[in-house]
């Protein structure tokens, strides 16, 4: 299983068993500097076997996700398992899944509104103009 070890040089590492250096990285930065986002990508494309449209597909969600739970403190050393990081992305994928969800739920129960204003097609007396009291005096 590979280990992905981040020193406090910046520098960060797989191991699987041998080492592979991924680059010097900056992470934990507020906004996330363009080196967090090298750091996010360069992990997902070596968790996902070189996969780069997987890992462009996951990397912002991931950064953010990786950088709120204060693993990576910059400047601190920190180690992330194979198994932890897919975990990041299993919860990202469900969280897409559960959106997807909610989104069609609620497009069978809210009514949309049509071009003409009218939520219920076909119905008559509401955002027509010619269906619209005629408030004038006799």
């Amino acid at each position: 299983m590979k280990r992905f070890v981040g020193g406090n040089d910046g520098r960060v590492f797989v191991v699987n068993p041998g080492i592979k250096e991924l680059g010097t990285f900056e992470w934990a930065t507020k906004p996330p500097s363009p080196k967090a986002r090298e750091l996010a990508k360069a992990l997902l494309v070596e968790l996902f076997n070189g996969d780069d449209g997987k890992a462009t597909r996951f990397y912002l969600r991931f950064m953010h996700r990786m950088d709120s739970s204060a693993v990576w403190k910059n400047g601190q050393p920190w180690t992330q398992t194979e198994a932890e990081l897919t975990a990041v992305i299993q919860a990202i994928e469900q969280t897409e899944r559960d959106a997807a969800q909610m989104r069609a739920q609620a497009s069978r129960e809210l009514p949309m509104v049509q071009p003409s204003g009218n939520p219920f097609p076909g119905a008559t007396g509401y955002g027509s103009r010619d269906s619209a009291p005629d408030r004038r005096r006799r």
